[in-house]
């Protein structure tokens, strides 16, 4: 109802539902509860989204202070696996905030740490990037100037694949993940290499990535 130019409904705008439901970077505006006219336009006194209406979830498009995935929504599942029609990550949900479901073929958002769901949704008190999660390597969490979770820089993956000029997550190490999981015997941080610290950083004389090391690969892996 907020959109400039449109009508309150959106029921003229072409090859879009009554619902909008496939509109990119719309929260979903409830296209599967059962019951519900398409637009809702009849329903006296409710806001378009619904969000004040009796029994159903909101959309969260105006509730302060939940995260983005709504892990603290009573009675939803913690990544709304079950809400028909939307796959596990919301991957086809354009405009959604960093789950890395649109983030092709990068790897670790700790999906396969066992017993925790794929977003860590419920890991009391811990930040997006689980910085202070002990027996996890550490994500830059304390680069100075930066937020614990970086989910403000603009244009960048949650995991800084692609940021130049970071100390060496080897990001832009061709063939390698993000999080180096098949370099043979090293940890993803390396921290158990004799003598160096997690992340290699602070090696008097020697680049991030180390690769001007007489003798080593610029990965280490061997």
């Amino acid at each position: 109802s907020t959109e400039p130019g449109l009508p309150e409904d959106h029921s003229t705008e072409p090859g879009l539902p009554a619902d909008h439901s496939t509109e990119p970077g719309l929260p979903a505006d409830h296209s599967t509860e059962p019951g519900l006219p398409a637009d809702h336009s009849t329903e006296p006194g409710l806001p378009a989204d619904h969000s004040t209406e009796p029994g159903l979830p909101v959309d969260h498009s105006t509730e302060p202070g939940l995260p983005a995935d709504h892990s603290t929504e009573p009675g939803l599942p913690e990544d709304h696996s079950t809400e028909p029609g939307l796959p596990e990550d919301h991957s086809t949900e354009p405009g959604l905030p960093a789950d890395h479901s649109t983030e092709p073929g990068l790897p670790a958002d700790h999906s396969t740490e066992p017993g925790l769901p794929a977003d860590h949704s419920t890991e009391p008190g811990l930040p997006a990037d689980h910085s202070t999660e002990p027996g996890l390597p550490a994500d830059h969490s304390t680069e100075p100037g930066l937020p614990e979770d970086h989910s403000t820089e603009p244009g960048l993956p949650a995991d800084h694949s692609t940021e130049p000029g970071l100390p060496a997550d080897h990001s832009t190490e061709p063939g390698l993940p993000a999080d180096h999981s098949t370099e043979p015997g090293l940890p993803a941080d390396h921290s158990t290499e004799p003598g160096l610290p997690a992340d290699h950083s602070t090696e008097p004389g020697l680049p991030a990535d180390h690769s001007t090391e007489p003798g080593l690969p610029a990965d280490h892996s061997t």
